[in-house]
């Protein structure tokens, strides 16, 4: 089947997709930011889009286009375990949209769910009408269990666990002493952990576009237990730990709300300066201390040895921190003995 069909329906351009316009991985939904939804209707030229995808019914317009979302028949997301549909009337000039929600036999789904001996979470899906996403920020696991999830996704793409735990380390540090500038709290602070564990994930394609290439794989492991939410944030961290500053026309990053994407940015600059500080990937850093200023930052850090890298790194990678909480992010070294 081609991943998109264009049709004229009396007068109206139609375009059919699974997922976007931009990509049939994309999830559009209720919370997709109006935005986002205006630049892929500018770019794509239709008057009305018809997805799918997110398995959650909609109808918004974004700039001047319509975006529909029928639901699912078998298996919706909205909290709804009943098949959704919709009816989408073309006329002169308007389109109109009816939904509709029948009840079918959700217990003998489950049932045969079981019998396969499927996971449980599929038969609740099922049951409840919810994606595993929304199964998962419901009843989420222990942060330790995520983290060795993760560590062990990203032992499967790269060999530097060291250089992993070492900026997840430093990250964590930073975000701790920048506390009164940042003003996250702890769920802010796991993000960040996941995607110091997983920003180099990407070298397993080569060194350039890494970056782009961890975002792709983070988006797309399964064994990765976030959330829809928490896994675009962690993908965006990931990937703007170097390279470019995040755009709302970057397609995960465009698909966040306007409060996470500030968060994003806000993590994306303290794993940068956490990454510079690893950059000979040596294990340097044995300590380090914030001192926030109303123009700049001072981080004090303690080694065994002189920098090699790290300086001309940190130089490189301050521009987002700069940019974003507008200080200057000042880097000091005290060599231990």
């Amino acid at each position: 089947m081609p991943e998109s069909l264009r049709l004229t329906v009396e007068g109206h351009r139609v375009l059919l997709v699974h997922g976007s316009p931009a990509s049939p991985r994309e999830h559009l939904s209720p919370d997709t930011p109006e935005e986002r939804l205006a630049a892929l209707g500018a770019e794509c030229g239709a008057a009305v889009v018809l997805c799918a995808h997110s398995h959650i019914a909609f109808a918004r317009r974004g700039g001047k286009t319509l975006f529909i979302n029928p639901g699912s028949v078998g298996r919706p997301d909205d909290g709804d375990p009943r098949a959704s549909y919709a009816l989408v009337t073309f006329r002169r000039p308007e389109v109109e949209v009816a939904f509709h929600r029948l009840p079918y036999d959700v217990d003998r789904c489950v049932e045969a769910v079981r019998a396969h001996g499927l996971p449980e979470d599929l038969a609740r899906i099922f049951r409840e009408g919810r994606s595993l996403d929304g199964i998962r920020e419901n009843d989420p696991p222990s942060g330790d269990a995520v983290r060795r999830q993760v560590v062990a996704a990203a032992e499967k793409y790269v060999d530097t666990r060291e250089h992993h735990l070492q900026v997840a380390s430093l990250a964590l540090a930073l975000f701790d002493g920048l506390g009164e500038l940042h003003a996250l709290g702890e769920e802010e602070r796991g993000l960040l952990e996941y995607a110091a564990l997983l920003h180099d994930i990407g070298w397993c394609e080569g060194r350039a576009r890494h970056h782009k290439w961890t975002e792709k794989l983070v988006m797309e492991d399964d064994a990765l237990p976030f959330s829809r939410r928490h896994r675009r944030m962690v993908a965006c961290i990931a990937r703007y730990h170097r390279r470019a500053f995040p755009e709302a026309s970057h397609e995960t990053f465009g698909a966040l709300a306007e409060e996470d994407r500030k968060k994003v940015c806000a993590l994306a600059a303290i794993l940068r300066l956490a990454d510079a500080l690893d950059a000979s990937h040596l294990d340097l850093v044995e300590g380090l201390s914030c001192q926030v200023g109303p123009k700049k930052v001072l981080v004090s850090c303690t080694a065994g040895q002189p920098p090699q890298g790290e300086d001309e790194a940190w130089a490189r990678k301050g521009a987002l921190f700069r940019s974003f909480f507008g200080r200057e992010a000042e880097l000091r070294w005290t060599l231990r003995g």
